[in-house]
């Protein structure tokens, strides 16, 4: 009943925000397959126009460094814009949100919650470890320890540079 009915802006504002933050500071800075540019300054030196605007419908041009600028068509839906394609499909995707939250059984959404607790406990335990953390040396037998388990499925193991 829970899942029905929760404000899912709201939490994304609030704890799914913090949630993400604190991944993002837990992170290693990159990977192999991402690219050496910081992807946070890209988003800053990225601009976005408007081309055009009638009514509920836009046309606005984003442009980000090394890349093509892009036109993007948006529809204003409640008071927010959104990409025209996503506005012309919405009613569809409500109903089938709808339709399928309908069939959700009461055990798998026990399931389901017991899952989310499960991962939330996790992640508060890795949160705590990292709160009590006092040197670098701790930091990085805290990433180890949460990364332990994910070493061996990739082949090699990942690279933690903490300077």
């Amino acid at each position: 009943d829970n899942l029905k009915t929760i404000d899912w802006e709201k939490f994304l504002k609030t704890t799914g925000t913090e949630i993400m933050g604190r991944a993002a500071d837990i992170s290693p800075a990159k990977t192999a397959e991402e690219p050496d540019e910081d992807v946070i300054a890209k988003l800053r030196q990225t601009t976005v126009e408007t081309v055009s605007r009638e009514g509920n419908v836009a046309t606005v041009k984003v442009s980000a460094p090394g890349e093509d600028p892009e036109e993007i068509s948006l529809t204003l839906v409640e008071g927010r814009w959104v990409p025209t394609e996503m506005a012309d499909e919405w009613d569809e995707g409500v109903a089938e949100a709808k339709k399928e939250i309908a069939e959700i059984s009461e055990e798998e959404i026990a399931e389901g919650k017991m899952q989310a607790m499960m991962m939330f406990g996790m992640a508060d335990a890795v949160l705590d470890q990292l709160a009590a953390v006092n040197s670098k040396e701790e930091l990085e037998q805290v990433i180890q320890g949460v990364l332990g388990p994910f070493m061996g499925m990739g082949g090699e193991e990942p690279q933690i540079d903490m300077e």
